[in-house]
């Protein structure tokens, strides 16, 4: 994000600033589309699994919203870590689909899976499959496999207890997720300044 707002201030001769937030330092996690809506932000950056039925529904345009909200909740084969897996930040966003549509039980489930699997993942020793792994994932080799797996997970965990209405919970494995990327990044700084 930050790499982005730098190019849009050189790409304008300066005639744009785009100023950075972390998560939680302008609006909570998770509600960065409803501040852009509401005119707390100007723009926002984040997933755009179901967003589009977001924006038609902010619009609304109920039947195109509608259709975006289907597309999202019935996409399948979630992407992470270089291979198709059960579940990933997608099936938050499945979940929340689930929900616009009215099918509040579906969504409940997809979320207690979700837990379910994040939970599970922490419980496994993390290792690369080389043979599935493209070159820009061998480059990851400086970093802690462990501790980089038990992140994906916590952040896994975060968006289910989200998903269930348990906030508190919620934000408490965010911090976890939080910690590692700072200790990641502050460490990769140290490592390879600019």
């Amino acid at each position: 994000a930050a790499y982005l707002a730098e190019l849009i201030g050189k790409l304008s001769n300066g005639r744009l600033t785009v100023k950075v937030y972390g998560g939680n330092e302008l609006v909570p996690p998770f509600e960065v589309f409803d501040a852009v809506q509401r005119g707390t932000a100007e723009m926002g950056h984040g997933a755009s699994y179901y967003w589009k039925g977001k924006t038609f529904k902010a619009l609304g345009e109920k039947e195109f919203a509608d259709e975006h909200f289907i597309l999202s909740a019935e996409e399948s084969g979630d992407f992470s870590a270089m291979a198709v897996t059960e579940h990933s930040p997608l099936s938050y966003y499945r979940g929340l689909s689930l929900r616009e549509l009215g099918r509040d039980q579906k969504a409940k489930n997809l979320f207690q899976e979700l837990l379910s699997f994040g939970q599970a993942g922490l419980e496994k020793t993390a290792q690369i499959d080389y043979f599935a792994t493209s070159l820009p994932n061998l480059l990851v080799f400086d970093e802690n496999l462990q501790a980089r797996s038990d992140a994906d997970h916590h952040l896994l965990i975060a968006l289910a207890y989200r998903g269930l209405g348990n906030d508190d919970l919620s934000q408490n494995y965010l911090k976890l997720t939080d910690s590692f990327a700072h200790d990641h990044y502050s460490s990769s700084a140290a490592q390879n300044p600019q």
